[in-house]
């Protein structure tokens, strides 16, 4: 009898085993199940969101100045290299698009603004995207108060900005100080303007914009900065590009998005040259002779020619972060070259030749 009953109790206590492992295997499957069906939901929503993301962008890309803002909700994108990163899904490339590392806004909003960049002809355009958290304070000093006045110009009025003393240090930390809990980009115009206010990294990111002189303002270098107070600098051609950088999150993001724009530009050229190439034997046996001397690709002073040249410069920043690779040198013959290339043109509109753009 007394053997029964150990064997009893024996069994009761092997039965409550097997109910608690029932009830975690249970338990495991319910909470996996529910994991798995907020995984779901949350996929769905970011591709939801990505394709109305998309849909915006591609409208945008299609008008020559676009400006306006797009609703994301209020989970944020993150950004690099020219695409936007959502969760759980492939990132959608935008191409030449500059934007800080990420976005995020009470609002939900993204503000977005296509550029029509011109180096010398249109190259498409230039996507630029920030949001109502972000704050872009440009520091004015009279030198280069027109490169300032251009950069506030070509950023819309919806994002938050404001053109500030360069040499005023107590306004500087004020308009800072003023706008807690914004992503603030502090942007400085001239050599080595932003040496002296390095206390500021601490609350601001901090680039600087260089113009070259004698170059009608067409190209210079950039700067980005580091909490640690060192920086790295690149290059910027064209307007649209300056402020391009003034958007972008760091250099890296910069150097990528811009590669993808000099990429665009370098095929367009190529497909103009081919079209001259073409035009110019129309005229080779025509009495047009100055129009067959302005497009033969023989003459080094032709508008082939100068494309040719221009895009064997141009070549190496299609390549990803090319611009870090280009010395000043190479950036004045980037630069010199686009002028002559917009000079050939002229010429061709000149004595009524089929013009390069």
């Amino acid at each position: 009898m007394l053997f029964y009953k150990k064997r009893s109790e024996s069994d009761v206590q092997l039965n409550w085993i097997f109910v608690l492992i029932a009830g975690a295997v249970f338990l495991f499957i319910v909470f996996k199940a529910v994991s798995l069906q907020r995984e779901s939901a949350s996929t769905s929503a970011s591709v939801g969101m990505k394709s109305n993301f998309e849909a915006a962008v591609a409208g945008s890309m299609t008008q020559e100045d676009f400006s306006g803002e797009i609703d994301v909700g209020k989970t944020g994108i993150n950004f690099s290299c020219g695409q936007a990163v959502f969760k759980g899904i492939s990132p959608a490339d935008l191409g030449a698009a500059f934007a800080p590392g990420g976005i995020s806004s009470d609002s939900g909003k993204v503000i977005i603004k296509a550029a029509q960049w011109k180096f010398p002809l249109k190259a498409g355009n230039l996507l630029y995207l920030t949001s109502p958290k972000n704050s872009y304070l440009l520091a004015k000093n009279n030198a280069q108060s027109a490169v300032i006045d251009e950069a506030d110009k070509r950023m819309p009025d919806s994002v938050d900005k404001a053109i500030i003393s360069a040499d005023n240090v107590d306004e500087l930390a004020a308009e800072i100080s003023g706008r807690k809990g914004k992503d603030i980009r502090l942007v400085f115009f001239g050599k080595e303007e932003a040496k002296n206010h390095f206390n500021l990294l601490n609350n601001a990111s901090i680039i600087e914009i260089e113009p070259k002189i004698g170059a009608a303002l067409n190209y210079g270098n950039v700067t980005f900065y580091n909490k640690d107070r060192s920086s790295n600098s690149t290059y910027y051609f064209g307007d649209e590009m300056m402020v391009a950088a003034i958007y972008s999150g760091s250099i890296a993001d910069y150097e990528c998005s811009a590669a993808k724009a000099f990429d665009r530009l370098y095929w367009i050229l190529n497909m103009s040259q081919i079209r001259l190439v073409k035009m110019a034997e129309e005229y080779s046996s025509s009495s047009s002779q100055e129009c067959y001397n302005l497009l033969s690709s023989s003459d080094s002073n032709s508008a082939t020619f100068s494309i040719l040249e221009f895009m064997a410069l141009i070549y190496p920043l299609t390549k990803n972060r090319g611009l870090a690779g280009i010395s000043d040198k190479n950036a004045k013959k980037i630069a010199d070259s686009e002028n002559s290339l917009d000079s050939a043109n002229s010429l061709l509109v000149r004595f009524s030749c089929p013009s390069i753009y």
